[in-house]
């Protein structure tokens, strides 16, 4: 798993703001710093939070999100 420095420096690559990464994951800004290790409770970002960080910001090591156009 990834931890907070990796977080943050993925975070600062994709020239987000905690508040602008949290809400791309879908979670509260607060909970975003607790993962970036930025509160007195830190915790671990769940495996599924983190790679779709990954994929909506264009990083993920192996897969990459196409948009598809019907019609």
């Amino acid at each position: 798993m990834s931890n907070a420095a990796t977080i943050r420096a993925a975070r600062e690559a994709a020239g987000l703001s905690a508040r602008e990464a949290a809400g791309l994951v879908g979670v509260t800004t607060l909970t975003w710093q607790r993962w970036e290790g930025q509160s007195s409770r830190a915790t671990e970002i769940p495996y599924a939070h983190w790679n779709l960080f990954l994929l909506l910001t264009g990083r993920h090591p192996v897969f990459l999100l196409s948009s598809r156009v019907e019609g």
